[in-house]
């Protein structure tokens, strides 16, 4: 099916890392494999967050579909991932860096795809899917993320294969802007809270004036009636 993630070595015609678009697929050494398609549950038209795990000290991979495990699978003992491999995004190799075949083409988008040298916690993957897809938490794994994907933005592309505009960056001016707004929202609430004040201070100083001047008028009232006498 279409593959969006295939890592072969040069001895062999299979992948050591394989992965398919709906989650049937999620191989390491070409025959270890665990289908997660029904917990995944992905539908077309919708962003996944999807993590592949696995270390040589546990044996053990584990699937994550947006920051929850939806499977797991073990490897044989004496096993590693071999480091002078080719990768591939977007289609499977059926030989070393070639032999592909129009029914396995990823047809989807790709976001910030980063491959770590070391095994992820559940945690960690959890906190990753948690940031969103505009945060950079990604780089707090810095020293640890091998293949960034700045540096996979740099490579060369085949195909029918396009960089779209980022909406990440529109989403931080939007914040950005929504944030500005929100403070001189809070001092627009602050002058009119003082304004209210002032006004308040204004409507009880009147107040105080008539009554002053309704005594004025009661004292003038009475000195006229004692001059009248």
């Amino acid at each position: 099916g279409p593959t969006w993630f295939s890592y072969a070595i040069s001895n062999s015609n299979h992948n050591e890392i394989f992965i398919e678009d709906d989650g049937a697929e999620n191989i390491i050494f070409y025959s270890y494999n665990k289908n997660v398609k029904s917990q995944a549950g992905v539908a077309v038209g919708e962003w996944y967050y999807y993590c592949l795990c696995w270390s040589l000290a546990s044996l053990t991979a584990t699937i994550h579909h947006n920051g929850k495990q939806t499977g797991s699978f073990s490897t044989p003992s004496g096993r590693r991932l071999t480091g002078d491999g080719y990768l591939v995004l977007g289609q499977d190799q059926d030989s070393y860096g070639g032999s592909f075949q129009s029914h396995q083409a990823f047809g989807g988008e790709l976001y910030k795809l980063n491959v770590f040298s070391t095994r992820l916690s559940s945690s960690e993957v959890s906190e990753l899917y948690s940031a969103g897809s505009c945060s950079d938490i990604e780089k707090k794994h810095d020293e640890t993320r091998k293949l960034k994907w700045e540096q996979i933005l740099q490579q060369s592309r085949t195909g029918d294969v396009s960089e779209i505009i980022e909406t990440c960056a529109l989403e931080k001016k939007l914040q950005f802007v929504e944030g500005e707004l929100s403070k001189k929202s809070s001092v627009l609430e602050e002058v009119r809270a003082n304004l209210e004040q002032t006004t308040d201070q204004l409507s009880n100083t009147v107040t105080q004036l008539d009554k002053t001047e309704t005594k004025l008028n009661q004292t003038e009232t009475k000195l006229n009636q004692t001059e009248t006498k």
